[in-house]
């Protein structure tokens, strides 16, 4: 929505004795004037400037607030304006859309990318292993780790029963809980090492998320993209007798 036509549906008056080539835009609250003019803004964009002075009995404000020229929804519009003069702000005149704009602080931008984020972070790969299937699958993460080259990597997968790690020679299986993961990971094989020793919490969570990879409390760094197969190495060939995999019985295939 154009945040002038926004302007002219809220009452705003034009005015232009400020500039020459497009009208400012002022609305008298009783006890405080808001403009809003178009300039260039502090990131070198176009925005309009609200400002005013909102003095009460014990105190005194200067509104300072840049909008964009447009906005996705007129609910956003109200809000940023209900932003920009503060909560503590009391209008003189009873102005309806000033407390509608107020209840509406869900459709401001930050507070969309925040419920965005979370979302994501709600949506994240993760699933959840049995305390105990991890104290058996713990050494063998270790014997990976001893054994791996520095530049080996171990792939990480989930299908919605098993958590596999696919090192060059071996596959540790795990049974875990969660739904399947759309990609698979990566990080370093010698830095399985740092695998916890103690976990307090059961089910154990391993995670995915902000390019690190979460087990209990301890994180890695992911190398690559996620679903890259980043070594050949990482995929067993067909045919090769001499790869092994470990489940949790503890028996080698």
């Amino acid at each position: 929505m154009d945040t002038r036509e926004l302007f002219k549906v809220l009452g705003f008056e034009e005015e232009w004795e400020t500039t020459a080539h497009c009208p400012a835009y002022v609305y008298d609250f009783g006890n405080l004037r808001l403009s809003a003019i178009e300039c260039i803004g502090r990131f070198y964009r176009s925005v309009f400037l609200l400002t005013g002075v909102n003095s009460g009995a014990r105190s005194i404000g200067m509104i300072h607030f840049e909008m964009p020229l447009k906005v996705d929804s007129f609910e956003q519009g109200v809000a940023l304006i209900a932003h920009a003069v503060g909560r503590d702000f009391m209008p003189a005149c009873r102005t309806t859309w000033l407390s509608e704009g107020r209840e509406w602080q869900e459709f401001l931008p930050w507070e969309r990318a925040r419920q965005f984020q979370e979302q994501l972070y709600a949506a994240r790969p993760k699933c959840w292993v049995a305390r105990d299937w991890f104290r058996v699958a713990r050494p063998r993460l270790y014997t990976l780790a001893k054994e791996a080259a520095e530049n080996d990597l171990v792939g990480l997968t989930f299908d919605g029963e098993i958590l596999r790690f696919t090192a060059p020679r071996a596959d540790v299986i795990v049974p875990a809980a969660g739904e399947a993961w759309p990609d698979s990971y990566a990080i370093k094989a010698v830095e399985l090492d740092a695998v916890p020793k103690r976990v307090l919490a059961d089910p154990v969570q391993v995670t995915v998320w902000e390019h690190r990879l979460a087990i209990d409390r301890h994180t890695w760094s992911l190398v690559g993209q996620p679903g890259l197969h980043l070594s050949g190495a990482l995929e067993l060939p067909l045919g090769d007798d001499t790869a092994d995999t470990h489940d949790l019985t503890g028996r080698t295939t």
